[in-house]
């Protein structure tokens, strides 16, 4: 597990990544892949897994969950990755 003030760096850092980064995933990952890191990641970073620690750490790692979520509901579907990717594109 990723120590507590590397999620709340993480968590700063979220707004200035993309879908891609969030998941660390290549631009060009198959859905396999981008599954796999989710799940990988989520285990990794799930809040439950910050119950014990300093409440900013819990926050912390409640947002970047929740971003990478976000990140994998918008990459797994092909119609909203298209949208996503052409905007990246801009």
């Amino acid at each position: 597990m990723a120590a507590p003030i590397t999620f709340i760096a993480w968590a700063e850092s979220l707004e200035t990544m993309n879908y891609y980064d969030i998941l660390r995933v290549a631009p060009e990952a198959t859905p396999k892949e981008i599954q796999q890191a989710f799940h990988d990641l989520s285990l990794r970073c799930h809040p439950d897994r910050f119950v014990e620690e300093e409440p900013e750490v819990g926050k912390a790692a409640e947002a970047v969950f929740k971003r990478l979520v976000e990140a994998y509901n918008v990459l797994r579907r092909p119609p909203l990755r298209k949208r996503y990717d052409a905007e990246l594109a801009k």
